[in-house]
């Protein structure tokens, strides 16, 4: 392989696994919404694992992360889907409620709806200071709890609360504008 591919190469993983850290706890914390933890995690890894092997034939017009959500909401429909098949009667109801929720989520008006809402809020939080957004990120894409984050930054649980708190304020008063 000349320098030049090597180069490329290690660009592209890089940059695959900066995608996947930012985003993996997120992810299969939504797809727990609809699905077993584990089964979250294997349907999230599934996903990465596509992106991964078709990312020459991919294109994203706006951002990754609407894409990476619907891709994963998508992975649980089939799942249930096929696992509704092998249920036992007692879990065959909860099975058939999770498929309406997420059949509601696929409506296309609000699956259009919902990829513009979410490149919007994303972008936003983008734009909050450095480390209100950080303790964001955790508190809502990684669902760390208010503990953890003080324990990881070394400042008061107090403090985390009252970043998370102004972020929250920020974003209303951005989306309320809005509307």
């Amino acid at each position: 392989m000349s320098k030049m591919n090597e180069d490329k190469y290690s660009s592209k993983i890089f940059a695959f696994n900066k995608l996947y850290i930012e985003n993996v706890k997120g992810l299969v914390n939504w797809a727990t919404r609809f699905v077993d933890r584990s089964v979250a995690e294997d349907i999230v890894q599934n996903v990465f694992i596509f992106i991964w092997k078709n990312n020459e034939t991919m294109s994203f017009e706006n951002s990754l992360k609407p894409y990476l959500f619907k891709a994963v909401k998508n992975q649980c429909l089939n799942y249930l889907e096929s696992a509704g098949n092998k249920n036992t009667k007692l879990n065959d109801l909860e099975t058939k409620l999770k498929i309406e929720e997420i059949n509601y989520y696929n409506d296309s008006f609000y699956s259009d709806t919902e990829n513009e809402l979410l490149t919007q809020i994303f972008d936003e939080v983008e734009k909050l200071p450095e480390k209100c957004k950080e303790i964001f990120k955790l508190s809502y894409y990684e669902g760390k709890r208010s503990a953890e984050i003080s324990q990881m930054f070394k400042i008061s649980n107090r403090t985390v609360e009252t970043h998370i708190y102004n972020a929250l304020k920020t974003l209303r008063k951005v989306f309320l504008t809005k509307v």
